[in-house]
């Protein structure tokens, strides 16, 4: 009897620890998300890139005109968000974005499509998060 118990128990175990291994190795590859916003009349693309990566998903979010794959921080040539998601909206060549905290445009961002940030505070962002489609908005997160 107790070596069934002693079985059991030991089958427990290896079963918890091929799960937290299971999360923890799956957790190092970040995951990367690219949406493509298009003016056609300015003939110019920009990149909304993000990368989450850790157990904690922590986030990197890039706005660029660069259709590099790579979600490289370069903060004189692209807009930077950390950590928190946001909301946008592409209308008439602009982009808007909806954010709990803005990114300055750098002198190097170089397009024609005008971009807007709207800082919001946090109880406006948890509106928007039930929200968001009703008001036409897309949601990067």
């Amino acid at each position: 009897m107790k070596t069934i118990k002693f079985l059991i128990l030991i089958g427990i175990i290896l079963f918890a620890i091929i799960i937290c291994l299971n999360l923890i190795f799956s957790s190092f590859q970040p995951d990367i998300t690219i949406v493509k916003i298009v003016s056609e009349n300015f003939n110019e693309t920009i990149y909304i890139k993000q990368e989450v990566w850790g157990l904690s998903s922590n986030k990197l979010i890039i706005v660029s005109t660069s259709s590099d794959q790579d979600l490289e921080l370069d903060s004189i040539k692209s807009l930077v968000f950390h950590g928190d998601s946001f909301f946008y909206k592409f209308v008439n060549d602009t982009l808007n974005l909806y954010v709990s905290k803005e990114s300055p445009i750098p002198k190097g961002f170089n397009s024609k499509i005008k971009i807007n940030q709207f800082e919001l505070t946090n109880p406006y962002m948890m509106e928007l998060w039930e929200n968001y489609s009703e008001k036409g908005l897309k949601k990067i997160d």
